[in-house]
């Protein structure tokens, strides 16, 4: 679409220089078309310019999501791992622990010394996924801007 309408101001631009060097009194209307026509010029040149630059970065947005994908995976399995053991522990705490009172459990029981690694996996999970859905947003700019360098998809 932009390189489209670039052409098509060119072509504003070459009838302003003909009418400009014509033998007729056309040199305001030459003038003003070869003004429009360098601003159009212009400003399509730098839509171009930056959908070229989207269109270039969404060559690797696909293996960016994968990238993400594949660690969230990873921390699926440890976060998984973690709260088996956890609560092995915690069923082991709790027989070890009976018939007492209750001053000796909370005594017995220990804070979840994982518990601060499992909160950072969270989060950084949570950071991948919100990665993943702008990733997932750009991939659609690309699309459009695509459709304003020449009708692709």
């Amino acid at each position: 679409m932009a390189t489209l309408l670039l052409v098509i101001s060119i072509g504003i631009i070459v009838m302003g220089g003909l009418l400009l060097t014509a033998s007729y009194d056309y040199d305001g209307l030459g003038f003003s078309l070869v003004c429009i026509g360098a601003l159009a010029g212009i400003l399509f040149s730098i839509t171009i310019i930056v959908n070229l630059d989207i269109v270039a970065s969404g060559k690797v947005i696909g293996e960016k999501i994968s990238m993400y994908q594949t660690e969230n995976s990873k921390i699926e399995s440890q976060v998984d791992v973690l709260v088996k053991q956890y609560m092995e522990h915690e069923n082991d705490t709790f027989d070890k622990a009976k018939g007492t009172d209750s001053m000796t459990l909370i005594s017995l029981y220990p804070e979840l010394k994982s518990d601060t690694l499992v909160k950072e996996q969270i989060k950084i999970y949570n950071k991948n996924n919100y990665q993943i859905k702008k990733l997932r947003e750009n991939k659609i700019d690309v699309s459009v801007a695509k459709w304003w360098l020449y009708f692709g998809k």
